[in-house]
């Protein structure tokens, strides 16, 4: 069965997969999500990592724009996170 208009997860990719988040390299055997559908009337197709996911999902709050989101948005924030982290921890 088929999936359209919904993320979900793929357990092993056959070949690097260019997150759409972060703009980093999902290496071929690793799990991560993706996408197929229509958005705006545009076919896409694209995969999040693992890590992408997991800080999207635990920042919901920060995703619920009513008129969506870039996926660049979530690798920026992302990184901002991981910045501000390490700076507490020094």
């Amino acid at each position: 069965m088929s999936t359209w208009n919904e993320l979900t997860r793929v357990n092993k990719t056959r070949k690097d997969h260019k997150c759409a988040a972060t703009g980093r390299t999902i290496p071929s055997g690793s799990s991560c999500w993706n996408y197929r559908g229509e958005y705006e009337g545009e076919f896409q197709n694209w995969y999040m990592c693992d890590e992408a996911k997991e800080f999207m999902d635990a920042n919901h709050t920060l995703f619920n724009d009513p008129d969506g989101y870039e996926c660049s948005y979530i690798g920026e924030m992302l990184d901002e996170a991981k910045r501000k982290s390490k700076e507490a921890n020094q």
